[in-house]
């Protein structure tokens, strides 16, 4: 199955099974996981990444417990059912605007602390 990297490839995959490439990022109770790649559809696809379905590793238990905070990420390739509906708020407080489902960890990094800046 061919990794996705791009948002656009996405609007045609609506319910499909993909394997996506893209960054976990977290901030408190907010995250999402955006692709790699930036383009013009980059906007259309900030993810929610519905768990319930996998069992995790110890390895990965340790890597999510670690992204405590804001500021912290992770990539990682996902396969899983991309869901994303009209008038439908996914993630905190709707903080996201579609969803992937995911299925199975395909290869995921470390995990990376960014400095927040204040102003």
């Amino acid at each position: 199955m061919k990794v996705i990297t791009k948002a656009c490839e996405l609007n045609n995959r609506i319910n499909d099974t993909i394997v996506i490439s893209g960054i976990y990022s977290n901030c408190m109770e907010y995250s999402s996981f955006n692709l790699i790649d930036q383009d013009n559809c980059y906007e259309e696809f900030d993810m929610e990444l519905n768990l319930n379905h996998i069992e995790f590793s110890s390895e990965l238990d340790k890597r999510f417990n670690e992204m405590q905070g804001c500021g912290v990420s992770m990539k990682m390739i996902l396969k899983g059912i991309l869901r994303k509906e009209k008038n439908v708020e996914y993630g905190h407080l709707g903080s996201n605007n579609s969803e992937l489902k995911v299925l199975e960890f395909v290869d995921y990094g470390k995990v990376k602390h960014q400095k927040l800046k204040l102003e």
